[in-house]
Formats: C-alpha cells, sequence, structure tokens
C-alpha cells in the first residue's frame, strides 16, 4: 500500500491498492472500503465497546440473569414464559457463538463469572490446577485481576450472573485494549435480527444439505 499524502488539501488524500492476482485485490478493495466505512461511522458517533468477543460474552451474560430475573416480561409482550425464554436463550447463544468463532488456533475460549470478559486458552494448555495458571489476556487486551474470578468455558453452562464492569487491583491493568466500533456493531445486530424477523415471516427454513 502507498499512501499519497495531499499537497494543497489536507481533507483529501489517495490511497492506492496492488496486488498479483485481481481476485486478491478486488478482495483488499471490499475490506479496505469497508474499513473506510467503519471509520466514517465512528467519526460520526465516537463510542465503541470492548473487542475481542468481550461484549459478546459480557452481553450474553447480562441478558441471561436480565432473564432469569425478569417475571413480567412475556406477559408484555404477549407470548408464554417458555417462548420468551426460547427466543432469548436463542440470541444468547447467537452472541456466544460470534465470540466463539473468534478462535482460529485451535485453543479454547472461557468467560468469566464475574465481569463476563471472553478469554482465550491455548491449544494443548489444560490446565492441572486453576484456570488462571493458563490463562493470558482477556480479548479486549486487559490483563484479570489477582484472584477471586472463576471461569467457565463457553460451551458450558453456568451459573446466571450479573456481569460487572473491570476493576484493576493489584496494580494490574484492567483497561481495554481492543475496541469495536459501537455503530458497526450495532448495524449488526441490527441487520441480524431483521434477518432472522424475515424468515420467520416468510416460513421459510434453509438448510444446507451438503
Amino acid at each position: 500500500m502507498l499512501q499519497l499524502l495531499p499537497c494543497g488539501d489536507p481533507s483529501c488524500c489517495t490511497l492506492l491498492l496492488c496486488h498479483r492476482t485481481d481476485t486478491a485485490l478486488s478482495e483488499l478493495k471490499v475490506a479496505c472500503e469497508s474499513a473506510e466505512h467503519v471509520l466514517r461511522q465512528t467519526l460520526k458517533e465516537p463510542w465503541a465497546l470492548l473487542g475481542g468477543g468481550c461484549t459478546e460474552t459480557h452481553l450474553s451474560a447480562y441478558i441471561r440473569y436480565q432473564v432469569h430475573r425478569a417475571s413480567d416480561a412475556a406477559a408484555e409482550l404477549h407470548c408464554t414464559r417458555s417462548d420468551y425464554l426460547l427466543a432469548a436463550e436463542a440470541f444468547r447463544r447467537s452472541l456466544v457463538a460470534v465470540a466463539t468463532a473468534l478462535e482460529h488456533d485451535g485453543g479454547a475460549r472461557l468467560v468469566d463469572l464475574s465481569h463476563g470478559h471472553c478469554w482465550a486458552v491455548a491449544e494443548g494448555a489444560a490446565p492441572a490446577g486453576p484456570w488462571r495458571d493458563v490463562l493470558g489476556p482477556c480479548g479486549c487486551g486487559a490483563t484479570p485481576p489477582r484472584g477471586g474470578l472463576e471461569w467457565s468455558p463457553l460451551s458450558t453452562e453456568h451459573p446466571a450472573f450479573s456481569p460487572a464492569p473491570p476493576v484493576a487491583t493489584d496494580g494490574t491493568d484492567a483497561q481495554p485494549r481492543v475496541l469495536d466500533s459501537f455503530p458497526a456493531k450495532r448495524n449488526a445486530l441490527q441487520v441480524a435480527v431483521e434477518t432472522a424477523n424475515l424468515i420467520l415471516d416468510l416460513k421459510y427454513i434453509v438448510q444446507d444439505v451438503n
């Protein structure tokens, strides 16, 4: 990539992209256009969320906690309690699936039962002792407080809890270093919900038979 800095108008610049094949060049153009669009959204609405899957696991834990506490939500939505729990659980699991899909090295993904952050464990690093002994930084880059946390694999059931914001203790750095664009994340969730509603309205089921 070669960026040509402008001489006259500082608000404009030119970005030249090149690659060996036309197919790879087209993919590179789409990636750059998407990144530029997200940057524009972030400049327009300068809000960010925890990255690396931490927003998804935190939101999943919050939804599960609120669903089990809300006793009259089903009546307000004019549906049965079982349908309400089924829909909430499906949405919660979809968020967990997004966080799980971010693991590409064959390792495991954990969620802490205090803050709802998403933690990675290297492949083959089965703990002989506590999970903390094999944990690295979480998805958003924050480091865990020393002691007082419990972890559970994302694919397993765990007790419902109200996720709290991370607090630095004993001199550790609990501040996130990986952030996601709030407008981009919100738009992605809106598209997912609208697509699911459209499928339900059309009463079609898409199934891969291969």
